[in-house]
């Protein structure tokens, strides 16, 4: 359960620097994207999550730990096409920087979706239906603590600098931690 803790912990903390607060909202206005387009984006995690009833058959076949693992893992990779976003407008424009930004996060949340569709089973094998709330509730409070620490370390970077360079500071320790 220690690992459990960890896992949920840090990913809370990189889930909040990568795409789940204003972090990523802020990244995406600078970058030049309008509202309608930073909409579409974020619009692009719930909607993923509807694979779920038509992969769950291949994610069993292939594994609960295994698929969370894969899905997990390689999303943090994914994220870090992140980074090139500023190469990317600089070189091409805003334009095929929205292509970009929506292919990276359409992948990103494909692979968080199937993650996610293969933890809830498995998180039931290795959680005893005993302890099941009380590792729940430590669980949130750890994940919760780390948030609000990511989210004051987020505040401070982009306080103190300018351009681009802080996000990807931020984007590119987030995966490291993540």
């Amino acid at each position: 359960l220690k690992w459990f803790f960890a896992s949920q912990g840090l990913n809370s903390a990189f889930a909040m620097i990568t795409f789940g607060s204003s972090v990523f909202v802020l990244f995406l206005a600078d970058l030049g994207l309008d509202k309608a387009r930073i909409g579409f984006m974020l619009s692009l995690f719930p909607f993923a999550g509807l694979i779920a009833p038509f992969i769950s058959g291949a994610v069993s076949r292939f594994g609960l730990k295994r698929s969370y693992l894969a899905g997990y893992g390689t999303r943090k990779f994914v994220m870090l096409f992140m980074l090139a976003a500023p190469w990317v407008l600089e070189r091409y424009g805003v334009g095929v920087l929205f292509a970009y930004a929506a292919s990276v996060i359409l992948v990103f949340a494909l692979l968080r979706a199937t993650a996610e569709t293969a933890y809830y089973p498995w998180n039931r094998e290795f959680i005893p239906d005993a302890i099941r709330g009380r590792v729940g509730g430590t669980g949130s409070v750890i994940a919760g603590m780390c948030t609000v620490a990511a989210m004051l370390i987020s505040s401070l970077v982009l306080r103190s600098g300018t351009g681009f360079g802080r996000y990807q500071l931020l984007i590119g320790g987030a995966c490291i931690m993540g």
